[in-house]
């Protein structure tokens, strides 16, 4: 038996020969010099060559007439050794050849070859800026017909095209790809598109989300590696777009001093929650949650039912809007979406001086107040829950609705408001860095004195 040395291999999506006797390892030139004149050939044409045992993927073989090792393509294996019988050309002579310590092994993404190095010069390392691009008749200032925001992110590593070329070298199987970050259930960005070669580009019909973009290289479905890119866009100038927030207007539909309040905070009082409102003159513990709790509890009484409608005609891919019923309208219809739950239940909150907060995630919108009057902490009610809905849609691991069986209209109303207080205020955790963040479609609006001297109520 003779035996060879082999050196690591990489993966490579195709089955790869590599011939032993021009390695740069001499024992090797030496070994493969012996196995020819023990076999009394000059080189390894029509040589017969069986892998022990049969089952064995990897095996010698012949190519030009030199000795090859050949491995199948998506080999992966550590250190083996790989035994074929070598039989001349006129069949009279056999010989067991061993390479020792075949290792296939994926790359390393601290390799060289296969380690990206950031541009400095194009990228803080943190996220990638795009760029506004003016296409169209006119100039920058007037006249353009479309701007979009493009940039393609290979210029955020020095050396993209080296390590690009290293992927391609392990065959069709090895990939170097980009993509967009998707939440859970979506198919694409609203206004942006990612391409797999790395152009990102964001159009006017962008709704604001974070855009995150991964950078993953596979070999098959093993992942190299995967770098998440921030994405931040010029948001203000977009197909001759200009965004305007207007969130603080949410405000006017916060209408504290409105006449029907004075009944609502009666039916309360008489529910004997709580004796008083207080506001937050107690400092006892709980008590701004008890006197929110009886706010709550009428709006139940008074069967308020949650409605999606909130679409307006003067919606398009240029003008956002919202339909916000106002405080009056909630109170005719019994009918609140999450909008209107918000405004309604913070003008209650205002009436009983507890400070409310408006918050707007993507698609969204739920109420918080303080707990105290120094600010310090919070508390988020998902207003979406006053009505009668199925709590196993918000808690779908708890089964809730099976233990409402028997409970009281008071003792359900109690669980329904710790539970939206529950969901909301993960939410809240979920979003708080957008929602500090002053992105589109993000906010947190506290109805304070400032904003009050800024923004009266509707119909005041």
């Amino acid at each position: 038996m003779y035996k060879i040395q082999q050196l690591p291999l990489l993966w490579n999506g195709a089955e790869k020969s590599y011939t032993l006797d021009v390695t740069a390892e001499s024992a090797t030139v030496a070994a493969v010099a012996k196995i020819k004149e023990a076999l009394g050939v000059d080189n390894f044409n029509n040589c017969t060559f069986t892998a022990v045992p049969v089952t064995q993927t990897i095996k010698l073989g012949s190519s030009s007439g030199a000795l090859v090792l050949k491995v199948p393509a998506s080999t992966v294996c550590e250190a083996t050794d790989i035994t074929t019988r070598i039989t001349s050309q006129d069949g009279n002579k056999s010989i067991d050849v061993t390479v020792k310590g075949v290792t296939i092994s994926y790359p390393d993404a601290n390799d060289a070859a296969f380690k990206l190095i950031d541009n400095a010069q194009t990228w803080d390392g943190s996220k990638a800026v795009l760029g506004r691009t003016f296409t169209g008749a006119g100039t920058q200032e007037s006249n353009y017909t479309a701007v979009t925001a493009t940039r393609n992110l290979k210029e955020l590593y020095s050396n993209y095209a080296a390590v690009e070329s290293s992927f391609a070298g392990l065959g069709s199987g090895a990939t170097l790809k980009f993509a967009p970050v998707l939440a859970e259930g979506e198919v694409s960005i609203t206004g942006v598109t990612v391409t797999e070669s790395g152009d990102v580009t964001v159009t006017n019909s962008y709704e604001g989300d974070p855009i995150k973009v991964t950078l993953t290289g596979k070999c098959g479905e093993h992942e190299v590696f995967s770098k998440e890119i921030a994405v931040t866009i010029p948001a203000d100038k977009l197909n001759g777009t200009k965004f305007y927030d207007t969130s603080i207007f949410f405000a006017a539909y916060v209408n504290e001093e409105n006449p029907m309040i004075d009944q609502l905070l009666r039916e309360a009082l008489n529910t004997r929650i709580v004796n008083r409102f207080l506001g937050y003159q107690s400092k006892a513990k709980g008590v701004v949650d008890k006197q929110v709790y009886a706010l709550w509890n009428i709006l139940q009484k008074r069967k308020f039912r949650y409605s999606s409608v909130s679409n307006t005609s003067l919606s398009s891919n240029v003008v956002f809007s919202q339909r916000v019923r106002t405080f009056d309208d909630a109170l005719d219809s019994s009918q609140i979406n999450c909008v209107d739950g918000s405004v309604l239940f913070a003008s209650l909150l205002r009436s009983i001086n507890i400070d409310p907060i408006l918050v707007r995630t993507p698609g969204h919108m739920f109420v918080g107040y303080y707990t105290d009057n120094s600010h310090k902490d919070m508390n988020f009610l998902e207003t979406t829950m006053i009505g009668d809905v199925d709590l196993d849609d918000f808690f779908p691991d708890e089964q809730l609705d099976s233990t409402m069986v028997g409970k009281s209209q008071n003792e359900m109303s109690l669980l329904t408001f710790e539970k939206s207080k529950q969901y909301a205020n993960k939410k809240y955790k979920e979003n708080e860095e957008g929602i500090h963040s002053g992105k589109l479609n993000y906010m947190f609006l506290e109805i304070s004195k400032e904003v009050r001297r800024k923004i009266q109520p509707i119909g005041k």
